[in-house]
Order: structure tokens, then C-alpha cells, then sequence
């Protein structure tokens, strides 16, 4: 009784009934926006992305607004006449003596755990080796052959070979920064490996990164998905919004190159080759993440063998998710 006494001052909180509406917005929106891609047919990855944005930005605001406009959304009388009363669902007692939003608060606190781990370390830790200029070796005059393929891979695209560096790596390295003065870096691995329609295709993909880093669509839905760090619909869908823009910036190297297949080849040599019997096994986390990346690679080939156009829907699926999520998550409390 005490315990369940405690959980219904927690959730009778303005802190604790924001905590919990935000998860259930936030589920109420995700379902909403895959059943907008779904009927809409949206292929576009802006359009899927806006979406994505969408579950990530109203969890936040509905609350306080919904408060605004009803401040009584919290009493008895409200949460009676409600689609959905958080009390009737977390309160009652797991097993006799754990209230239902023990599990909850496990859950979040995972994700909490998660975001720091797999997320927030990382940045702090590629920041600091930046900060501290580490990173490849780079070579400072690549051979003739080389130099070559990457001013014809080059001749169409809108950027200068000073802003290509050459990373003294076997590998397949390709990556850019942004700032006010952007850099292709690419390893002598790829440029060995590909021929010159696949590094054209790779590097219209980067100058497409560069190009799109000016509208830091990324940025603004990484702030609040740092907000929403304890969010398992948050850390998810700011994955998929991430997964949308590398097949954004795959359209917009196309769109310079009329390549599609072109750059579909590149990036299926970029798939992880699996290990062999006689390599030592790899461990479940690299496997994981190594099986994540090449699903990513494989939807984004066979994407780009099929790219078609969306049909401009002017935010219509956009404005009729929004207009449905409000209507229900109103009376979800």
C-alpha cells in the first residue's frame, strides 16, 4: 500500500504526469506517423523525415500545451472521461507488491543507460580527439593514377580538388566535415578499388552531407532526442531520421550525377564481408552493429535500383498526423 502510495504521488506530480505522457505520446505519434508512410505511400526520405521530427518534437510540447488549454486534464474527473488514464495502467500492483511503473521506470532508465553509453561518449570522445588533431595519417601527394581518377571523378561535381584529403588507408574511409571550410577525406583503399563512377557517386553522396549540414535538420533532432534521453521511441526514432538522411543525401547525388546505379555498386562495396570459419568469431556487439549497418546498406541499394519520386502532397499527411495526434492525445493521460 505504501508503495503504491508513493507511485500515485510520483504520477499526481506535474513532472512525474509530463515523464509519463511524454512516453505515451511519443508511441501514440510513432504509430501515427509509420501509418502515415504507410497509406500515403511516402517514399521520400525528407517527407519521412519531417515526420520522424514530428515524433520527436510533440511529446515534448503536448503536455505543456494540452495543460494550457486545460489545466484539469490531471483530476479525477478528466482521467474518467479519458481515452487512456496513466493511474488505471501504472498504479495497480505487479504481483502484490510492485506497482505496474516499476517496469517503466526500468525501461527508461535502459535507455538512459544507452544513450550515454552508445551515444553521448561517443561525441565527447570524437570531439576531443578533434580538438586534439587526431586521426589518419594523410598523404600529402597521392601518385598520378590516383590523382587521376579523382579529377575525373570530380569534373562534374560541384567542388574543388583542395577540398579532397587523401587518408593513407587500406580500408574503404570515406567521410567529411563541415564549417566554413568543408573536406571530402577519402582513404587510398577506396580510390584503388573504385573506378571513377564510383567515386563520383561517393563524392556527390559527401558534397550532398556537405550541402545539407547548412539546414542541421540532424542537429535540431539530436537536441531533443538529448532531451528525451531516457525515450526508447526517441533513441529509435532519431535512428530511422539518421538512416532517412543518408537516403536524402543519396538522392542528391543522383541528382548530380544521373548515376543511380552507379552509386548503388558503390555502396554495396561498402557491405561488411561476413567472417570466415577460419577468422575468430566476433564478439555479439560488433556483430550486431556490423548486421544494423548492412541492412542500411542493402535498403539503400535497392532503393537507388528503383528510385521513383514521390507525388508532391504539399504536408498534407504531415497536417492530417498532426490533427489526429492531438485529437487522441488530448485524452491520453
Amino acid at each position: 500500500m505504501g508503495t503504491s502510495w508513493n507511485a500515485y504521488a510520483l504520477l499526481s506530480t506535474y513532472w512525474g504526469m509530463y515523464l509519463v505522457q511524454i512516453v505515451l505520446h511519443s508511441i501514440i505519434i510513432a504509430v501515427l506517423a509509420e501509418c502515415a508512410i504507410m497509406a500515403w505511400r511516402i517514399r521520400n526520405p525528407v517527407s519521412r523525415q519531417w515526420l520522424r521530427v514530428m515524433v520527436l518534437t510533440l511529446p515534448l510540447v503536448a503536455f505543456p500545451v494540452f495543460q494550457l488549454i486545460s489545466p484539469d486534464r490531471g483530476t479525477i474527473f478528466f482521467r474518467m472521461q479519458s481515452l487512456l488514464d496513466s493511474n488505471r495502467l501504472l498504479l495497480p500492483d505487479l504481483a502484490g507488491t510492485v506497482p505496474m511503473i516499476a517496469p517503466l521506470l526500468f525501461v527508461l532508465g535502459l535507455s538512459a543507460v544507452i544513450f550515454v553509453v552508445q551515444e553521448l561518449i561517443p561525441v565527447i570522445t570524437n570531439l576531443v580527439a578533434h580538438m586534439r588533431g587526431a586521426g589518419d595519417p594523410l598523404v600529402k601527394e597521392p601518385d598520378p593514377e590516383m590523382s587521376l581518377k579523382i579529377d575525373q571523378a570530380l569534373a562534374g561535381l560541384p567542388v574543388d580538388r583542395e577540398s579532397i584529403a587523401v587518408l593513407d588507408d587500406d580500408d574503404l574511409v570515406l567521410y567529411s566535415s563541415t564549417g566554413g571550410n568543408p573536406v571530402i577525406y577519402i582513404s587510398t583503399g577506396m580510390i584503388r578499388q573504385y573506378d571513377v563512377d564510383h567515386l563520383e557517386g561517393a563524392f556527390a553522396h559527401e558534397v550532398a552531407h556537405i550541402r545539407r549540414s547548412r539546414r542541421p535538420l540532424l542537429i535540431f533532432a539530436y537536441i531533443l532526442r538529448t532531451l528525451m534521453f531516457f525515450n526508447p521511441v526517441a533513441m529509435i526514432e532519431f535512428r530511422r531520421l539518421a538512416q532517412e538522411e543518408e537516403k536524402a543525401c543519396d538522392d542528391y547525388a543522383v541528382s548530380l550525377t544521373g548515376k543511380p546505379l552507379a552509386l548503388a555498386e558503390a555502396i554495396g562495396m561498402l557491405r561488411p564481408v561476413p567472417p570466415s570459419d577460419a577468422q575468430e568469431p566476433q564478439a555479439a556487439e560488433i556483430a550486431l552493429e556490423d548486421y544494423g549497418h548492412d541492412i542500411l546498406l542493402k535498403s539503400r541499394m535497392l532503393r537507388l535500383r528503383d528510385i521513383s519520386s514521390d507525388i508532391s502532397l504539399w504536408g498534407i499527411p504531415h497536417l492530417a498526423t498532426l490533427a489526429v495526434f492531438a485529437g487522441i492525445a488530448y485524452y491520453v493521460v
